[in-house]
């Protein structure tokens, strides 16, 4: 989210978030990091975030997330649950995104992947961008909102 500040050019730029569960167990995500995660998410970065689409979650998450207090109204409104094989979540992400460029582990018609060399790159030139944004004291010479 970070990178995403600093290097957006438009301020009224949205992130959206898809998490894939292939593989998730009980055991993979420690509640304290998943609450300080979702803590800094919420207050630090509250308009940000346009929609978090959970693809593939196993019931008992969904059962967990209907009953968490500690999630604000406002985030719990932007967090849509889908399942690939289901035809109504298949609409909701077909409303979304172009299914030629999402991820066919997503729901969509992409098969190409991530090209980690071109991923790398932008990551750089993103580390650059906020390398010229830090004064020589080592503070950031921007506020972000």
């Amino acid at each position: 989210l970070e990178n995403f500040t600093m290097s957006s050019e438009n301020a009224q730029e949205n992130v959206v978030c898809i998490v894939k569960f292939q593989g998730w167990k009980l055991s993979s995500t420690p509640l304290a990091e998943t609450r300080q995660s979702l803590n800094i998410i919420q207050n630090y970065y509250p308009g940000l975030i346009e929609v978090v689409i959970l693809c593939n979650p196993p019931k008992i998450f969904e059962s967990f997330w209907k009953i968490n207090y500690f999630i604000e109204p406002d985030m719990k409104e932007k967090v849509k649950f889908v399942h690939t094989n289901n035809s109504e979540s298949q609409r909701i992400i077909a409303d979304m995104f172009d299914l030629d460029k999402l991820e066919s582990a997503f729901g969509g018609r992409n098969t190409s992947g991530i090209d980690i060399v071109e991923y790398s790159e932008r990551m750089r030139r993103r580390d650059q961008v906020r390398g010229a944004l830090t004064n020589a004291n080592g503070n950031a010479s921007c506020s972000v909102p």
